[in-house]
C-alpha cells in the first residue's frame, strides 16, 4: 500500500511514498482543501458546489464533481487497481468523505504534537512544538473558522515551546525570538507572561517589569482592559525577587484518613465503561468537568463511580454535594460549604467561608442536579476553582454552568447496554423468571422503546413483580411517560419518569415551554424548517430556541444525510411534550402536514436540481412526512396526502423504496382528488411505474391507462412533465418484458414541443431496440444522446444510455458498452439515486465480456445486493447467467469467493470511480 501525506498547512500539496507534488487543478484542490478542513467527516455535494464554485454554480456543477474527484483519485491513489474500490476519497451517497489517518494530513498530524506537548515535560515538549511548527508553511487557505483554528493552535505551540525552553533553564535561548513574536501577538498575555519570565531569569529584571507597564498601557488604550490574573502573579513574584513561575508543588503527604463522602450504591455501573473512561480523562485535563444529559440519563450514577475511582489522586478528600433540594435562588455556596466541613460565615460572606474551607486542599468535589440553580451554582464553583488550584469540581446538570474551562461531556442513554441493565433489574424483580430467547427479545423491544434511558429501564424493570414483559412493552407504547416506581417511594423527581422530566419542564422559559410541546408531533429526526412550520415561529426564532432545548437536554442534534442538523426528541421527552400539547394538537398536526404538501408543490418537475434539493429535505424529514401520509391517507385519507405521495413516487424510485412506494400509492389511489389532473397523473403514472419495476404487468398497464385518462386535462405548463412520466413508464414497461405495450406508449407523449421530441427519440431507441439491429440502436443512441445533453433532459440521455447499453451487450461489443454502462450509472446518480442493481449487473456482464472475471464477480456481487435491497428479484438481464458461470470458471473457487465478498457492501458511486 502506497505511504500518503496530504500537506494543508500551506499552499495544497500531496506526498505519495515520498514523492511530493501540488494538486492538479484549482477544482480539484479547492475539493481536497475543503475536505481536508472536514476529514473523515461526509461533506455533502451541495456543500462542496457552494464552496467552490459559490453563486456562480450552474447546474453542470453538480455533474463535474464526479469528474474532478476521479482525477483527484488518480494524484492520492496511483496505485489502485482497476475495479478496486478507493480507501482514501470516498463518495458516500450525497456526499465525500476524505478518509485519512491522522499522520496522513498534516493538519490532524500538527493538532495532536500541539495537544501532547506539555512544558512539564521540557524535553518532550520541545520535540513535539518542533515538529508541530516544522509542518507549517504558511497561512493555509480554507474555511475562516478553520484557519483561525490552525493559527490559534500554532500560537500555542509557539508559547509552548518557549515556556518548555524557560523550564528547562535556558530562557536565553528564548529572549531572542520574543521580540517577532509579540509584535505578530501583541495582545497574548499568556506569551507577555512567557517573555517577562525570561527576562527576569537572564537577570533583567527591570526590563519585565518595564514590559509589564507597556502591556498594561496597550490592554488598557487599544482593548480598554486590565491584566489578567496570570501577568499580575508574574509581577508580583518579579518584585517579590521569585524566579517567576513554576510548576506547582506536589501536595505534602498527609497522615490523616482520606474522606470518601460519597452516596452508597447497592448495584454495578453496566454499559458506561468508555464513558468512565473518557470524563476520567478529561477530569485529569479539566478542573471543571459537566456531565450534561436529559432526565434519567444516569448523570448522577456516572459521576459518583468516576468519582470513586479517581478517588486515590485526591488526598483531602471526595465530596458529594446534592443541590435537587435546593429552590431557585437558595444558598448554594452554604450548602456546599457545610458539606464539605467549613466554617459558617459570621463576620464575612458564604463565598469568603468557602474560598478558606477550599484553599490549599486537593479535593474533588461533585455538585449534582445543578440545572435549577445554575447562576447560584456557577458563583460557588467559581469561587471553589479561584479558590484553590488543587480543586477539581465534577458537575451534573441538564444544561452547561457555561463557565470559562468548563468541559462538557453529554451523558447518551445506553444503546445494546440497556438490555444488560434491564435484565439485571428483572433478576432482582422477578428471580424466578427464566431468561429465555423470548425474554431477551421481549427487553429489546421495551429497552427500544424507552431510547436505552436508564431511568426509565429501571422503573420499567421494577414492574415485572406484577406485570408480564408483553404488557410491560405495551404499556411503555401506549404512555411512557406514566412508568413510575413500584414500593416505597424516591425523591420526588425520580418517583416516575413524568415527575423527572416535569422538574426540567418547569425551568423553561414559556417560548420554549410551547416549542418543546409542539415538536412532540415529529416523531424522528427533523430539520430546522420542519420544526419552525410545526411550531408556527419564524425560522430564526425558531433555531434559537432549538439551541436552548438541546443546551437543557430536552433535544439531540446532530448532522443529517444532507449536511444541516438534525434535532430529535427521545421517545419519552416526546411523550412528556404530547401531555403538554393537550388542547393544541389538531392544530400542530395541521401545521406539520401542510409543510410536508408544501414540498410537494413545485414550480416544475423538470426543474432536476430543484427537485434534489427537495429530495434531501424527504431524506433529513422521513419520518415527519411517513407521519403526514400516515395521517392523510390512513388515519383520515384526504387529496393533499394523495398529491404528496404522488410527487415523492420519483423519490422512492431513486432510494430504492419500492415496497413502500406502493403501499403509499395505492393508498393515494383511493384518496386522489379525481379533479386535480395533475395528482391523478401523478399517482397512478407513479404507481404504474413502481409495479412495472416489480414485474406486476397487468396492474401497472391498468394503472397506467388510469393517469392517462386525464391527458387531456393536465394544463399547458405541465405537459412536460407529463410527457416525461410517460416516456420512463414506457421504458419501464419494455424493461419488464411487455415491449408492446411500452411501444404503444410512445403516440402517448405529448407533441409540438422540440424538447418533447427529444424525449420521445430517447424513448424510441429504447423502446424499439429488440425490433432493429444492435447496429442501429447503437447508431440512434449515438445520435439523440447529444441532443438530450444539450437540451438538459438527463432522463432522456439515461433512457438512450440504457438502449446503447443493451444493444452492445446483444452484439458483444465490451468496451462500447462499458460506455454505455457508466453513463447510466453516472446519469442515475446524478438524479439522486442510491441503489441500481440492474445498471450494476449490467456493467458487470461487460466486464465479463471483457474477461476482467475478478471486477465482474465484485459487480455481479453488488448487483445482487443492490437488487435485494430495493425489494427486486436477483438477475434481469437473460446473458447474465452465461457470463457469470464464464467468470466463475476462470477463477479459482477461493479467487472466486473473494471477489463475491470484496462486492457485497460496494456503492453506485464506488463502482463508478472504480
Amino acid at each position: 500500500m502506497s505511504e500518503l501525506r496530504v500537506h494543508d498547512l500551506g499552499p495544497l500539496e500531496v506526498s505519495v511514498d515520498g514523492r511530493r507534488e501540488p494538486i492538479r487543478g484549482r477544482v480539484p484542490a479547492a475539493i481536497l482543501g475543503l475536505l481536508a478542513v472536514h476529514a473523515n467527516e461526509l461533506v455533502p455535494v451541495d456543500t462542496v458546489v457552494d464552496a467552490v464554485w459559490g453563486e456562480s454554480a450552474s447546474e453542470g456543477a453538480w455533474r463535474t464533481v464526479d469528474s474532478h474527484v476521479f482525477r483527484l483519485r488518480k494524484q492520492l491513489e496511483p496505485g489502485r487497481a482497476t475495479g478496486a474500490p478507493p480507501a482514501v476519497l470516498l463518495k458516500q451517497g450525497d456526499g465525500l468523505r476524505l478518509r485519512v489517518a491522522p499522520e496522513e494530513l498534516d493538519s490532524l498530524r500538527f493538532a495532536a504534537l500541539v495537544d501532547e506537548a506539555d512544558p512539564a515535560r521540557p524535553t518532550e515538549c520541545l520535540a513535539r512544538c518542533d515538529e508541530a511548527l516544522g509542518l507549517w508553511r504558511g497561512t493555509p487557505p480554507g474555511v475562516p473558522a478553520w484557519v483561525a483554528r490552525m493559527t490559534e493552535l500554532k500560537a500555542q505551540a509557539t508559547e509552548r515551546r518557549l515556556d518548555a525552553l524557560i523550564r528547562s533553564g535556558h530562557p536565553e535561548r528564548a529572549l531572542p525570538e520574543f521580540d517577532v513574536l509579540v509584535r505578530e501577538w501583541p495582545f497574548r498575555e499568556h506569551l507577555q507572561a512567557l517573555r517577562m519570565t525570561a527576562l527576569h531569569r537572564c537577570g533583567r529584571t527591570d526590563q519585565a517589569l518595564a514590559v509589564y507597564e507597556e502591556v498594561r498601557r496597550t490592554l488598557r488604550d487599544e482593548l480598554g482592559i486590565t491584566p489578567g490574573a496570570e501577568l499580575r502573579e508574574v509581577q508580583r513574584q518579579v518584585l517579590e525577587g521569585g524566579s517567576g513561575p513554576v510548576p506547582e508543588a506536589a501536595p505534602e503527604t498527609r497522615p490523616q484518613a482520606q474522606e470518601i463522602r460519597l452516596p452508597a450504591t447497592m448495584t454495578g455501573l453496566l454499559g458506561r465503561e468508555s464513558e468512565l473512561g473518557a470524563v476520567t480523562g478529561l477530569l485529569g485535563d479539566h478542573r471543571l468537568v459537566t456531565l450534561t444529559g436529559t432526565a434519567g440519563t444516569g448523570k448522577t450514577r456516572l459521576a459518583v463511580e468516576v468519582a470513586r475511582q479517581v478517588a486515590p489522586g485526591y488526598p483531602d478528600g471526595v465530596w458529594f454535594v446534592d443541590l435537587a433540594a435546593v429552590e431557585a435562588g437558595g444558598p448554594v455556596a452554604e450548602v456546599v460549604g457545610a458539606t464539605i466541613g467549613g466554617t459558617a460565615a459570621t463576620a464575612g460572606s458564604a463565598e469568603e467561608a468557602l474560598r478558606t474551607a477550599v484553599r490549599g486542599r486537593r479535593m474533588l468535589l461533585v455538585v449534582d442536579n445543578c440545572e435549577h440553580v445554575l447562576a447560584e451554582a456557577a458563583r460557588a464553583v467559581t469561587t471553589v476553582l479561584g479558590a484553590g488550584t488543587a480543586v477539581t469540581v465534577l458537575a451534573t446538570s441538564r444544561e452547561p454552568l457555561d463557565l470559562d474551562g468548563e468541559a462538557l461531556y453529554p451523558v447518551a442513554p445506553l444503546a445494546a447496554a440497556g438490555v444488560d441493565l434491564f435484565l439485571e433489574r428483572l433478576h432482582t424483580a422477578a428471580p424466578a423468571l427464566a431468561i429465555t430467547g423470548e425474554v431477551r427479545e421481549r427487553t429489546a423491544e421495551i429497552c427500544a422503546a424507552l431510547d436505552g434511558l436508564p431511568l426509565a429501564i429501571e422503573l420499567a424493570a421494577a414492574r415485572a413483580r406484577v406485570y408480564g414483559l408483553e404488557e410491560i412493552r405495551d404499556q411503555i407504547r401506549a404512555d411512557p411517560v406514566r412508568l413510575s416506581r413500584i414500593g416505597r417511594p424516591g425523591t420526588e423527581r425520580r418517583q416516575s419518569l413524568q415527575s423527572a422530566l416535569d422538574w426540567g419542564h418547569r425551568l423553561l422559559t414559556p417560548d420554549e415551554q410551547r416549542v418543546h410541546r409542539r415538536l412532540a408531533v415529529l416523531p424522528g429526526p427533523f430539520g430546522l424548517r420542519a420544526a419552525a412550520a410545526t411550531a408556527g415561529l419564524p425560522v430564526d426564532e425558531t433555531a434559537d430556541l432549538l439551541a436552548m432545548l438541546v443546551n437543557r437536554s430536552l433535544l439531540t442534534a446532530a448532522p443529517g444525510r444532507g449536511g444541516p442538523t438534525l434535532f430529535r426528541q427521545l421517545v419519552v421527552v416526546r411523550a412528556h411534550a404530547a401531555h403538554e400539547l393537550a388542547g393544541e394538537t389538531e392544530q400542530t398536526l395541521d401545521r406539520r402536514d401542510a409543510w410536508v404538501e408544501a414540498l410537494a408543490t413545485v414550480g416544475s418537475r423538470t426543474d432536476r436540481l430543484d427537485l434534489r434539493r427537495r429530495y434531501r429535505t424527504v431524506d433529513d424529514d422521513y419520518a415527519t412526512v411517513r407521519a403526514m401520509l400516515a395521517r392523510g391517507l390512513v388515519e383520515r385519507p384526504g387529496p393533499a396526502a394523495a398529491r404528496t405521495a404522488g410527487w415523492l413516487h420519483g423519490y422512492w424510485y431513486y432510494r430504492g423504496q419500492l415496497v413502500e412506494a406502493v403501499r403509499w400509492l395505492e393508498l393515494a389511489c383511493v384518496a386522489v382528488d379525481p379533479d386535480d389532473a395533475l395528482a391523478v397523473a401523478w399517482v397512478h403514472l407513479g404507481l404504474a411505474k413502481m409495479l412495472a419495476h416489480q414485474g406486476r404487468l397487468d396492474r401497472s398497464r391498468a394503472h397506467s391507462e388510469l393517469g392517462l385518462a386525464v391527458a387531456d386535462r393536465i394544463a399547458p405548463a405541465e405537459t412536460g412533465a407529463f410527457g416525461l412520466d410517460v416516456a420512463i413508464q414506457a421504458g419501464n414497461l419494455w424493461s419488464a418484458g411487455d415491449p408492446d405495450s411500452g411501444r404503444r406508449l410512445l403516440d402517448r407523449i405529448p407533441g409540438g414541443d422540440p424538447v418533447l421530441e427529444v424525449l420521445a427519440d430517447a424513448t424510441r431507441s429504447l423502446v424499439e431496440s429488440d425490433l432493429v439491429d444492435p447496429t442501429t440502436t447503437l447508431e440512434r443512441a449515438e445520435a439523440v444522446y447529444p441532443r438530450a445533453r444539450a437540451s438538459d433532459l438527463d432522463v432522456a440521455a439515461w433512457m438512450v444510455a440504457r438502449a446503447g447499453s443493451y444493444a452492445a451487450l446483444a452484439a458483444g461489443a465490451a468496451e462500447v458498452g462499458m460506455t454505455w454502462s457508466e453513463r447510466v450509472i453516472e446519469l442515475h446518480l446524478a438524479e439522486g439515486g442510491e441503489l441500481g442493481g440492474a445498471f450494476v449487473e449490467m456493467r458487470a456482464n461487460f466486464l465479463a465480456l471483457a474477461g476482467d472475471h475478478s471486477a465482474a464477480v465484485r459487480l455481479y456481487s453488488a448487483a445482487r445486493a443492490q437488487r435485494n435491497r430495493e425489494g427486486l428479484e436477483w438477475r434481469s438481464a437473460p446473458e447474465t447467467d452465461g457470463l457469470r458461470a464464464r467468470a466463475r470458471a476462470a477463477l479459482s473457487p477461493s479467487d472466486y469467493e473473494k471477489a463475491w465478498r470484496a462486492g457485497a457492501d460496494l456503492t453506485l458511486a464506488q463502482i463508478i470511480a472504480g
